[in-house]
C-alpha cells in the first residue's frame, strides 16, 4: 500500500515538473497580451491532468486494496467454511493449509484442525459407546423379561418361583454392576481436565490394595510374589491410581486358583517414568483377543468368569488420562501380565500431565 502511494506521488511530481518546463519554454515565444488568456487555459489543462492522474492512482489503490483484503480474508473464510461444515455433521472436513502463508494464520489453522480431530474422535467414541452400551444393557433386561414371562405362563411351585426370582436377581446385580462401571467411565472422561494430580507412593498403593484383597487371596490359596522397593512415586490422582491397581489385581485373583501365583513389581525408569507389573499364571489371554482386550464390552472366553467387559477399558481410560501406557505382555508362566507406565513425580513439570 505504501509503495502505491509513493509511486502516485512521484507520477504527480514528474507531470508537474514536465508541464512547468513546457510552459517556461513556450512563454518566450508568445506575445504579452496573450499571456493572461493562455495562462487560464493552461491552468484548466493542468487541473484536468491532475484530476486524471489522481483518478488513475485512486483506481490502482482501490484495486490493490481489494486484492490485498481478498488474500487476507481467504484463509479466514476457509476456516469459517470448514467450521460450518463440521458443525453440520461433516466431521471429516478440515481446513486446507497448503496455501496458507507461514505465521499466525497457519498456526491457528493447525490448532483448529487438531481440535477438529479430537472432536471427531470423541464423537466416534460416543457413537460406538452408545451402540455397545445399549446392546449390553438390553441383554440382561431381555433375560429378565423372558424369565418372568415363562414363569407367568402357568402356576409354579414355591421352589420354582424362588429359582425364577433368584435368576432375575442375578441379572439385576449384573445390570447394576454394569451401570456403575458405565458411570465410572463417564466420570473419568468428564474429569479429564481437572487439576488433581499429586505425587503418590506407588508401592504403598499396591500394598494397600493387597491388604484389601488379603482375605480373598488366603481363602483361595493364592500365593503372592512381590518386588516393591520404597521411594517410587508416581504423578497421579490417588483414587484413579487405586482404581487401576484394584481392577488389575481383582482380575488376577478371579482367574487364579489354589496354588497359583500372582506377581507384583514396580520400578523407576530412566525416561522420567515409573512402571508397575501385575501378572498371574491363570489361563491367560488368547492371541485373538490381545488387540481387543482394552475395548469396551470385550469378554475373553478363556476366563473362568464373565464380567461386564468394562474393567480393562476403565483401566485403559484412566491410564490415558495420566498420559501413560498399559501393555499386555507375554508371561512365561502362560498367564496374563499387565504393565502400566506412568509419569514419575520427580520428572520435570513440563513432562507431567497438569
Amino acid at each position: 500500500m505504501l509503495a502505491v502511494v509513493a509511486v502516485t506521488a512521484m507520477i504527480r511530481l514528474g507531470v508537474w515538473i514536465g508541464y512547468e518546463a513546457y510552459l517556461m519554454s513556450s512563454q518566450k515565444d508568445i506575445l504579452h497580451e496573450e499571456v493572461t488568456e493562455l495562462r487560464e487555459l493552461e491552468e484548466f489543462n493542468e487541473l484536468l491532468l491532475l484530476i486524471l492522474v489522481e483518478g488513475c492512482a485512486l483506481l490502482v489503490l482501490v484495486f490493490m486494496l481489494w486484492k490485498f483484503s481478498k488474500r487476507i480474508l481467504s484463509p479466514i473464510r476457509s476456516i469459517a467454511n470448514a467450521a460450518h461444515m463440521i458443525s453440520g455433521g461433516k466431521l471429516d472436513k478440515r481446513i486446507r493449509t497448503e496455501h496458507l502463508p507461514s505465521g499466525e494464520l497457519l498456526d491457528i489453522a493447525n490448532s483448529l484442525n487438531d481440535a477438529f480431530d479430537r472432536y471427531q474422535q470423541a464423537m466416534e467414541r460416543i457413537a460406538q459407546f452408545t451402540s455397545a452400551a445399549s446392546h449390553q444393557l438390553r441383554t440382561p433386561l431381555t433375560a429378565m423379561r423372558t424369565t418372568a414371562e415363562l414363569c407367568l405362563q402357568k402356576n409354579r411351585t414355591r421352589e420354582e418361583y424362588m429359582e425364577t426370582i433368584g435368576s432375575m436377581l442375578e441379572e439385576t446385580q449384573r445390570l447394576s454392576h454394569m451401570s456403575e462401571q458405565l458411570l465410572a467411565l463417564s466420570r473419568i472422561e468428564s474429569e479429564q481436565n481437572q487439576n488433581e494430580f499429586e505425587p503418590v507412593d506407588l508401592c504403598g498403593a499396591i500394598r494397600h490394595a493387597m491388604e484389601y484383597y488379603e482375605p480373598v487371596i488366603e481363602s483361595k490359596g493364592i500365593r503372592i510374589s512381590s518386588d516393591l522397593p520404597a521411594g517410587i512415586k508416581a504423578w497421579a490422582r490417588p483414587p484413579l491410581l487405586t482404581e487401576i491397581i484394584t481392577n488389575l489385581l481383582d482380575n488376577a485373583i478371579k482367574v487364579c486358583g489354589e496354588g497359583d501365583v500372582i506377581s507384583l513389581s514396580a520400578k523407576a525408569l530412566d525416561e522420567g517414568d515409573v512402571s508397575f507389573r501385575i501378572s498371574d499364571n491363570g489361563p491367560g489371554v488368547p492371541e485373538l483377543y490381545k488387540d481387543q482386550i482394552f475395548e469396551r464390552f470385550t469378554r475373553c472366553p478363556a476366563t473362568p468368569y464373565q464380567g461386564s467387559g468394562l474393567g480393562l477399558s476403565i483401566v485403559s481410560e484412566i491410564v490415558r488420562l495420566h498420559h501413560g501406557r498399559i501393555i499386555l505382555e507375554k508371561n512365561d508362566s502362560g498367564g496374563a501380565a499387565f504393565c502400566v507406565r506412568l509419569k514419575d513425580a520427580n520428572a520435570p513439570a513440563g513432562d507431567r500431565p497438569a
